[in-house]
């Protein structure tokens, strides 16, 4: 597999863990429980919904995009800068969603993503060494 598909696919697979991860929040829906959590207030809501919305999910699209049609150094560049974004808002949303309550669907979900994101920085660390070095 060449490098721009394998980054492709790396990147496509954060938004969909993303999904996954929602996903799983909601299923207590289904068997008609609550999924409200009590420290959250009405004006945190829209702020925390925007900031997660615009980092969770555009920035992984964005670097797909570079990935996908940028051919000059810079892409590459620009991709590893998100993807290291990217791999910190992991780290921290896994630290942040685990901690305080344990699911084992999230168990299975969020250490995924977050070896996704792993695997992508190391794969755009290697791109830019060989980019540097031709």
């Amino acid at each position: 597999m060449n490098r721009q598909t394998r980054t492709a696919l790396l990147w496509a697979f954060i938004p969909m863990g993303y999904i996954f991860h929602t996903l799983c929040e909601l299923m207590p829906l289904f068997a008609g429980l609550s999924v409200a959590t009590e420290e959250m207030t009405t004006e945190m809501l829209p702020a925390m919904t925007t900031f997660t919305g615009w980092m969770l999910y555009l920035v992984p699209l964005i670097g797909l995009l570079c990935s996908c049609y940028g051919k000059q150094r810079w892409s590459t560049i620009v991709s590893f800068v998100l993807a290291c974004i990217t791999l910190l808002l992991n780290i921290c949303h896994l630290c942040t969603d685990l901690l305080p309550h344990f699911s084992w669907a999230q168990a299975a979900i969020l250490p995924f993503v977050c070896v996704v994101a792993v695997l992508l920085v190391i794969d755009l660390w290697k791109e830019l060494r060989t980019s540097k070095a031709q």
